[in-house]
């Protein structure tokens, strides 16, 4: 699976495309906590399918975004 992703990134690189970043900060390195202004999605009245696509809330996301930046790194020490 690694090598999968490895070749994904090698093909997103040759094709232009970019991963999502805000502000300028990986997506995937984002702290929700602290990079965010505000954290609309924690309104009691607010519907989380506005801030969270693939039915992440707040928590999985968290859980997902550290696992994709642990292989980003990971893939990045091997390409060194």
């Amino acid at each position: 699976m690694q090598q999968d992703e490895g070749r994904l990134d090698q093909w997103l690189r040759e094709n232009g495309a970019s991963e999502p970043t805000y502000k300028g900060k990986s997506i995937y390195e984002l702290d929700l906590d602290n990079d965010l202004t505000m954290q609309l999605w924690r309104n009691p009245d607010a519907d989380l399918s506005d801030y969270f696509n693939y039915g992440f809330n707040e928590q999985s996301w968290k859980l997902y975004a550290a696992h994709m930046a642990r292989m980003q790194r990971e893939a990045a020490e091997q390409d060194q």
